[in-house]
């Protein structure tokens, strides 16, 4: 497993698919302030949906994820589906995903 720290951007409403009409609800969550990094979180089953209850757009959250993807007609499309969240008391956002520079940044050419 893998895990996510960050803000909530955006919670989005919950969507049914499969034959099964299964629940699924995506979150955006914010990993790098600097740059607005933001990444799509599945919670998928009725179950997962209910570990955001009491989240909002903005709390800070570190969450174990999956990673996946599937091929559908010649093209991948990745998935990171949610596993557990919990509340991160800091207001400061650090993800596995980003590492601040250790020199100081120097004029981009673009």
């Amino acid at each position: 497993m893998n895990i996510i720290k960050g803000q909530i951007h955006k919670i989005l409403d919950v969507g049914y698919f499969g034959q099964n009409n299964t629940p699924k609800q995506i979150i955006i969550v914010r990993i790098d302030e600097k740059f607005n990094n933001e990444v799509p979180v599945e919670f998928v089953g009725e179950d997962n949906i209910l570990m955001l209850t009491g989240y909002k757009e903005g709390d800070v959250i570190e969450i174990s994820v999956c990673l996946g993807g599937r091929e559908w007609k010649g093209k991948w499309y990745p998935s990171i589906t949610a596993k557990e969240v919990t509340s991160v008391k800091s207001e400061t956002i650090h993800s596995p995903l980003y590492s601040p520079p250790t020199e100081p940044e120097k004029d981009l050419p673009f």
